[in-house]
C-alpha cells in the first residue's frame, strides 16, 4: 500500500507540474492552484511513503485515498476539465480502494469520487458546458464502476488462491490430516505449552506395510489413506492433532498423555485401524502395522528430539519383525539410556 500509494499522490503531482510547465500550460489553467495541487500532493506522497501501513487497519487506507481523491478534484478544476488525465489518476485510486480496503469502505472511495465529479460539474456556469462535461464524467463513473467490479471480482479469486495454498501448505490433500510442516509448527506449540505447565507431552507413530501396499496402484493406495485417517481421526481426542509424514506413516500429537498413557493410546489405535482394513476384506496376513511413542519429558526436550526418537522406535519394529516373525506389535520396556526412549511396539 505504501509504495503504490506514494507512487499515485507522486503521479498527481507530476501531472499538475506538467501541466503547468509554460510551453505545455493553456490559458484556462490556474497555474497558482495548480502549484497548490502540486506542493500538497507531493507532501501527501511523502507522508504515505513513510507511514508504516503494516502497522495500521486496513479501514485506514482510507485517509489517503480520500486525500488523493480531492487532489485529482482540484487537479481537473485548476485544469478546467476532466479528461483522461483525470481518468487515469481515478483509476488508480479505485483500483487501489477496490484491493486494499474493506468492501464497505470501497464502495464509500467510489461513492466520493461520484460525488467528486458531480460537483465538477455543478461547478460550471454554461449549460452547454455542463451538459458536455455531463456526458464526459458520465462516461468516466461508467468505466470506473465496470474497473472497480471486475478489480473485486479479481480480489475473491486472489483470496481463495490463496487460502486454497494455504490449506495446501496445513493440510494433506489426500488425507485431510496435517502436513509434516503444519505437524512441526503444532508440536512446537504443544511442546512450549507442555514446558510452561510442566505436563507430559506424547508423539505416537504408526505406519501400515505389508503386500498390500506394494501390489496396490494409486488409486487403491489413496483409498487406504483415506479409510487410515478417519480411523485415525475417529479415534483420538479433540485436543489432539493427527498429521501424515510421508507414505503410510503417520503421527498423532497427544497433550498431557504419560508414557503409559501413549502406549496404550497408540495400540488402540493401532487395532483400530487394523479391525476395519480386516473389515473390508482386506487378509490380516497382507499388512502390518508398527507403532511407536516418545514422551516429554523423559525422552525428549525438544520437538526434533521426539521425531527422532519416535522414528528410530518405529524403524526398529521392523528389524525386529524381520529377525522374529509375528513380534510386529508387542510392545518394548527396555531402555537403551537414560537419554532414549524406550522402544515401543
Amino acid at each position: 500500500m505504501g509504495r503504490i500509494g506514494a507512487a499515485i499522490a507522486a503521479a498527481i503531482a507530476l501531472f499538475g507540474a506538467i501541466a503547468s510547465i509554460g510551453p505545455l500550460s493553456s490559458s484556462g489553467i490556474d497555474n497558482a492552484a495548480m502549484r497548490t495541487v502540486v506542493a500538497s500532493s507531493a507532501v501527501l506522497a511523502g507522508l504515505i511513503l513513510i507511514v508504516p501501513w503494516q502497522r495500521m487497519p486496513r479501514w485506514s487506507f482510507c485517509m489517503p485515498l480520500v486525500l488523493m481523491t480531492l487532489s485529482i478534484g482540484a487537479l481537473a478544476e485548476a485544469a478546467d476539465t476532466a479528461g483522461s488525465t483525470m481518468l487515469v489518476l481515478l483509476a488508480f485510486v479505485v483500483v487501489l480502494a477496490a484491493y486494499y480496503l474493506p468492501r464497505p469502505f470501497a464502495i464509500g472511495q467510489l461513492a466520493l469520487v461520484g460525488v467528486v465529479l458531480t460537483a465538477r460539474i455543478l461547478g460550471l456556469d454554461a449549460a452547454s458546458s455542463r451538459q458536455a462535461e455531463g456526458l464526459r464524467v458520465t462516461l468516466l463513473m461508467a468505466a470506473l464502476i465496470a474497473l472497480f467490479a471486475l478489480v473485486l471480482v479479481l480480489r475473491n479469486a486472489i483470496n481463495k488462491r490463496e487460502a486454497l495454498i494455504k490449506n495446501q501448505d496445513v493440510f494433506d490433500y489426500q488425507t485431510g490430516l496435517l502436513t509434516r510442516a503444519e505437524l512441526d509448527r503444532v508440536l512446537s506449540v504443544e511442546l512450549s505449552r507442555a514446558q510452561r505447565h510442566a505436563r507430559p507431552l506424547s508423539l505416537v507413530m504408526i505406519e501400515l506395510s505389508g503386500p498390500m501396499f506394494a501390489e496396490s496402484g494409486p488409486s487403491h493406495a489413496a483409498r487406504i489413506l483415506t479409510l487410515v485417517a478417519r480411523s485415525v481421526l475417529g479415534r483420538i481426542r479433540v485436543e489432539d492433532s493427527a498429521a501424515r509424514l510421508d507414505g503410510m506413516r503417520f503421527a498423532i500429537v497427544a497433550p498431557e498423555t504419560s508414557e503409559n498413557g501413549a502406549a496404550a493410546f497408540s495400540e488402540m489405535v493401532a487395532e483400530v485401524v487394523r479391525r476395519r482394513l480386516v473389515t473390508l476384506g482386506y487378509d490380516n496376513d497382507s499388512f502390518s502395522i508398527a507403532y511407536s511413542w516418545a514422551e516429554y519429558p523423559h525422552h525428549g526436550q525438544t520437538s526434533e528430539e521426539l521425531l527422532k526418537i519416535a522414528a528410530v522406535n518405529l524403524d526398529e519394529q521392523y528389524l525386529r519383525h524381520e529377525s522374529a516373525p509375528g513380534a510386529l506389535g508387542e510392545p518394548v520396556t527396555e531402555r537403551r539410556s537414560e537419554s532414549a526412549a524406550p522402544q515401543a511396539s
